[in-house]
């Protein structure tokens, strides 16, 4: 279930902060870090989390306009979490 202001402050900062090393986090262990021909960039964990993060604050009313702006934000300026 979820606070949705903790899920949105969680989000907020690992898009803001490197709080995972994404070569060597045991979260990442099991994937690849190669660069994609249709992204040209390795996986940020980071991102990926804020990702995950905003889309679970849109399930809650007092958090949704500012994680719906969030993620705007990641689609408009190209930060695809994978």
């Amino acid at each position: 279930m979820g606070i949705g202001t903790a899920m949105l402050n969680a989000a907020l900062l690992l898009e803001k902060y490197d709080v995972f090393d994404s070569q060597k986090s045991y979260l990442s262990v099991d994937v690849k870090h190669e660069t994609s021909a249709a992204t040209s960039r390795p996986l940020n964990l980071n991102k990926y989390l804020a990702f995950t993060y905003f889309k679970m604050a849109l399930s809650h009313h007092d958090t949704r306009d500012e994680a719906m702006l969030k993620l705007g934000d990641f689609y408009y300026y190209g930060m695809e979490p994978l």
